[in-house]
């Protein structure tokens, strides 16, 4: 008969997990025995294959999925809010260069062109009374 071998050294994930989970310090050959008797009596070794493994398995899988709503609720959330922003900018901008100038063409490109290069101070210099001209090329 051999000698006993430690749990981590047996290459079947079977024998291991019984050598771990009765606490045997048995050789690997009547380990071998302990795992071919289990599975003669129909015991399973595989987490999922048995009615506890299922529901773990699903209930991770909808806490997954929650997670994972949630996650995706917060991006659009975001991205929503940014775009929601972006977009109020836009139409005041809009809105102070048709007040000044009337409407013409290339109105909102222009509106989102101020925005995109610094909200605040085109706002000043609309305010302040730049040409439509120096609006359009700052240089």
């Amino acid at each position: 008969m051999s000698a006993p071998v430690r749990a981590a050294a047996l290459p079947d994930p079977e024998q291991r997990l019984v050598r771990i989970k009765f606490r045997l310090r048995a050789t690997e050959d009547v380990t071998a025995q302990i795992v071919a008797a289990l599975r003669s009596r129909g015991m399973l070794f595989n987490l999922t294959e048995t009615e506890v493994g299922r529901e773990i398995a699903e209930e991770n899988l909808n806490l997954g999925r929650e997670e994972g709503r949630e996650e995706g609720y917060e991006e659009d959330y975001e991205e929503g809010y940014e775009e929601g922003c972006e977009e109020g900018l836009v139409g005041s901008m809009t809105l102070f260069l048709q007040t000044r100038f009337g409407e013409f063409a290339g109105l909102e490109d222009l509106a989102r062109k101020l925005v995109a290069d610094d909200h605040a101070a085109n706002v000043a210099r609309v305010l302040s009374g730049a040409s439509l001209e120096e609006l359009r090329n700052p240089d």
